[in-house]
């Protein structure tokens, strides 16, 4: 990123791909208590029901796609302080 415009650019598309990805989280988020509770019933406690929720195909999916939004938050938040400290400058020269 060379240039306040390309930062611009970035933000979008990363907020673009979170959108996306909380649209993901959305439909797991429907399906989960369902799938959890079916799950509930073949295993002891509910402690082992989360090992085995966070162990399914879902459940990965689900942390993955926590992760990442995580790891976009802070790209915009680092995007962020890149474009106030670019306008900052701008002002400066004036």
């Amino acid at each position: 990123m060379n240039t306040p415009r390309e930062a611009v650019d970035r933000k979008e598309q990363l907020t673009a791909d979170y959108i996306t990805l909380n649209e993901k989280l959305k439909v797991i988020s429907r399906r989960k208590p369902i799938v959890w509770m079916e799950m509930r019933k073949l295993s002891k406690n509910g402690k082992e029901t989360d090992m085995a929720w966070y162990a399914s195909d879902m459940g990965m999916e689900e942390v993955e796609i926590k992760l990442s939004m995580k790891a976009i938050e802070k790209e915009i938040s680092s995007l962020n302080s890149y474009l106030k400290n670019a306008e900052n400058e701008a002002r400066n020269l004036y």
